[in-house]
């Protein structure tokens, strides 16, 4: 993988938090974040990232400092989660107005308004696309359905799509924290990161 494509993996698709949508760098190192797992390569001038700045995580290179830095293990086998129901897995596809509801995401019948079932107050429809270019608003534009039950890796649970999704990746190595609360520790080929836990 290239260093491009590792921080597209890991950068947020779609976010009200923009700076979770593009890389940003910080003393060598260019990271990527979706606020359930980040990554950093070392950093070169050819990358498109933002400089660090007041909307950054301050304590990014804490949380890196603090992490596990032996215990690492190889990730359990996970089965490939589920798609995700509303892009049918692509991740990607088109957002438009929602003609229930004129993009209003209620309406009025009689004397009472009602909350529009189709785009479900919100004013607008996603369709599910092989050329789209709106990340799912479901899944973020990981192809794979939410709210499916955690994977253990040693004392700690994870997300089955991280799991899986990082045992794709060339020469993982995976290291849980002490505390069960906070990320686990991983390698892989020019980069290394950090996966937030399931909480119980």
């Amino acid at each position: 993988m290239t260093k491009e494509e590792i921080l597209n993996m890991f950068r947020a698709k779609t976010d009200i938090r923009a700076w979770m949508t593009r890389p940003f760098r910080l003393n060598g190192f260019v990271y990527a974040c979706n606020g359930h797992w980040i990554a950093r390569v070392s950093d070169d001038a050819a990358l498109d990232a933002d400089p660090h700045d007041k909307n950054h995580p301050k304590n990014i290179e804490a949380l890196f400092a603090q992490a596990a830095t032996d215990g690492f293990q190889p990730l359990p086998t996970v089965e490939k989660p589920e798609a995700c129901p509303m892009c049918d897995g692509r991740g990607f596809g088109k957002i438009h107005k929602c003609a229930d509801c004129d993009g209003d995401g209620d309406f009025a019948h009689g004397q009472h308004w009602y909350e529009c079932k189709e785009c479900e107050g919100n004013g607008d429809t996603f369709e599910a696309t092989q050329d789209g270019t709106d990340a799912c608003q479901q899944c973020g534009g990981l192809t794979f359905k939410w709210g499916q039950a955690g994977v253990q890796v040693g004392d700690q649970k994870f997300s089955p799509t991280y799991v899986y999704l990082l045992a794709q990746l060339p020469g993982i190595r995976f290291a849980n924290a002490a505390d069960k609360t906070k990320a686990g520790h991983f390698f892989f080929e020019g980069a290394e990161g950090l996966l937030m836990p399931y909480r119980d």
